[in-house]
């Protein structure tokens, strides 16, 4: 399944990159992203917002237009989630130590670090306004994620400045984030702010 559909994301892509070269512009968009993490299943009594604050992230978009309306995307990014300070977990000891004090070691969640990379289609329903998919993997990036298939779909807006600058406003919900201490998937809605460029 997923080297069908890598197959078909590169044709995409070759097909775009020759739609590009015959006069449509690309254009690269890099920005930051507030992440907010949901939980379609509880595990073990407990959610993700639970335990985890709201993360923060960034990314790095490049569409090539298929037509004008319809472009392919690439896109790489970095999420951290850090754990929330409120949510401890104590590991008493009932045997005091010389000292005649029991030592409670007392340790903070660690966090969550993934680099999603993703590839899909972005469709221009008004001129400015685009709705968008995408699927791919989540690369761990600390001993607490782990690799896993995630998929994508949200809404945006691209506001010029002139014809090669302009700001990239979208929204985004995410699913598939998988780590150590959850058996499902985390899912999140990304919010991001991207200064953009058309070649």
């Amino acid at each position: 399944m997923k080297r069908k559909l890598l197959t078909v994301l590169a044709l995409i892509f070759i097909s775009a990159l020759v739609r590009a070269q015959s006069g449509n512009k690309i254009a690269i968009s890099l920005g930051p992203e507030l992440d907010i993490p949901f939980n379609t299943a509880n595990a073990n009594g407990q959610s993700i917002k639970d335990t985890y604050k709201d993360g923060i992230g960034g990314s790095l978009k490049i569409e090539l237009p298929i037509t004008a309306a319809l472009h392919f995307t690439g896109s790489a990014g970095y999420i951290y989630y850090r754990s929330d300070h409120r949510y401890i977990f104590p590991n008493y000891d009932p045997y005091p130590g010389p000292s005649g004090v029991a030592n409670n070691n007392i340790t903070i969640a660690p966090p969550y670090k993934f680099i999603p990379l993703k590839a899909g289609l972005q469709y221009y329903f008004v001129k400015y306004l685009y709705i968008n998919g995408e699927v791919g993997d989540a690369i761990k990036a600390n001993s607490q994620a782990i690799n896993s298939f995630i998929y994508s779909g949200g809404a945006g807006v691209a506001i010029p400045f002139n014809p090669h600058q302009g700001l990239d406003l979208g929204i985004l919900y995410e699913h598939g984030f998988k780590n150590k201490d959850y058996d499902s998937a985390m899912g999140q809605l990304a919010l991001r702010v991207a200064y953009k460029y058309r070649f």
